[in-house]
């Protein structure tokens, strides 16, 4: 094989050239996905507070909520915003993580937050799929508590 190549360079040099030219044609032309489409599980929080400004909806809601959420088990990243009237905090999981107990670490948290301003809506929670579908939406409050209630 070496013996014939030394002696034929130009033969093995159009080889290897036709070998490279088709291996670059089918591999143009077969579908290969090398780096799939991955999203990360996402569960979104969303509170409502009519004629508040962004920088209340922060202080009074977002801010208590973040304490709160930034210690769910296998929370990858928390991000927020605060909008006129309306604050958001998005949270993201690893892939393959179980959004129905994910949501359910998330409401119990929510629950958890000592206050919010009387006037705020409840938080709605939004756990999203890796295929951008929504999966569920569940409301989470603190039930009040009355005068003559002994758990208090």
């Amino acid at each position: 094989m070496i013996e014939l190549s030394i002696r034929k360079p130009v033969a093995v040099s159009v080889g290897v050239i036709l070998v490279v030219l088709f291996g670059t044609l089918s591999l143009s032309r077969v579908p290969i996905q090398l780096t799939p489409d991955i999203t990360k599980p996402q569960i979104t929080v969303e509170t409502t507070w009519r004629g508040a400004s962004p920088h209340e909806v922060e202080r009074e809601i977002v801010e208590e909520q973040e304490d709160q959420l930034k210690g769910v088990e296998g929370l990858d990243r928390l991000t927020s915003e605060s909008f006129d009237g309306m604050g958001r905090i998005v949270l993201e999981f690893p892939p393959g993580t179980d959004l129905d107990s994910a949501l359910i670490r998330v409401s119990n948290r929510l629950e958890q937050v000592p206050d919010y301003p009387d006037d705020a809506g409840k938080p709605v929670v939004i756990a999203v799929l890796q295929a951008a579908k929504t999966v569920s939406a569940a409301a989470a409050h603190r039930a009040p508590i009355e005068p003559d209630d002994e758990r208090a």
